[in-house]
């Protein structure tokens, strides 16, 4: 599946969400992003970050070699060496990008 095919069902503020965390991820470091109809990894040499919509908010995993605390942050788990943590935006309001 392609990015225009996954962003087209979604609305256009869901698509806006999805857009700038693609552009902003997109900047930090060379990778790779594997779409599929739920939701998009982005890779380096192992996946770091997936994104998703769910309920017309941004939910995003970010996958960590250790644990760290942070307030935007919620739900940590730990598997294979990796600290696994959740952010979910707000529904958004203005700029996409405040929402990140």
């Amino acid at each position: 599946m392609r990015w225009d095919d996954y962003t087209s069902g979604l609305s256009s503020d869901d698509a806006a969400l999805m857009d700038a965390f693609r552009e902003l991820t997109n900047g930090l470091t060379e990778s790779t992003e594997h779409v599929n109809k739920s939701e998009v990894r982005f890779k380096r040499h192992r996946t770091y970050a997936i994104a998703f919509t769910k309920a017309h908010r941004l939910e995003v995993a970010i996958n960590l070699l250790r644990d760290v605390e942070h307030p935007l942050l919620r739900d940590r788990s730990s598997s294979r060496g990796l600290a696994t943590q959740r952010h979910r935006t707000r529904k958004k309001s203005g700029s996409a990008r405040r929402c990140l």
